[in-house]
């Protein structure tokens, strides 16, 4: 997972990634961590740098040597607007509907030798008392970085031809 969260860092800092963003008014991502509550207490962190990505893993082994990472990632979002019925300015509060199409999007494309194409499974708008607005896309892929248990080494050899012989003895 190493390598995945090198290219995470790395596809976001490209230019033209952040372009992406930038194209339709919106300030690309500025901060990527492992996730650690940061959304829920902003006392226990020192940098409160947003638009953040906030990404956990866990990875499910399966009995044929397969395994699948899951992975979680908290789009945080500084929304300072209205968007009720009321609101003044919805054009501006619904760009955070933009940031998260686009960061789907993006990452979808990171994918490494050990980590598959991303698939969306899951995505949510928390509704918990957060310091940010946070939105949770969850994606899956196929995983190759570690095996459950060792594989034994098969032995090989020319079974084209077989030799046989009787020498079966019986008891009676």
């Amino acid at each position: 997972m190493k390598d995945f969260y090198n290219k995470l860092h790395q596809v976001f800092e490209q230019e033209a990634t952040k372009d992406l963003y930038r194209s339709k008014g919106i300030v690309p991502i500025q901060y990527i961590d492992f996730y650690a509550g940061q959304d829920y207490n902003d006392n226990l962190f020192e940098a409160h740098i947003f638009p953040a990505l906030l990404v956990q893993w866990q990875i499910a082994y399966t009995d044929n040597y397969e395994a699948v990472a899951t992975l979680t990632f908290r789009l945080c979002y500084e929304q300072l607007r209205d968007l009720s019925s009321l609101g003044q300015n919805k054009v501006e509060g619904l760009k955070f509907l933009d940031f998260i199409n686009i960061t789907d999007s993006i990452l979808k494309t990171v994918e490494t030798p050990s980590t598959g194409k991303l698939h969306l499974i899951n995505e949510s708008l928390s509704i918990e008392d957060t310091v940010v607005d946070v939105f949770t896309l969850t994606y899956q892929c196929s995983y190759c970085g570690k095996q459950k248990s060792p594989q034994t080494k098969g032995l090989r050899g020319d079974f084209e031809r077989v030799e046989l012989t009787a020498k079966l003895k019986s008891r009676f």
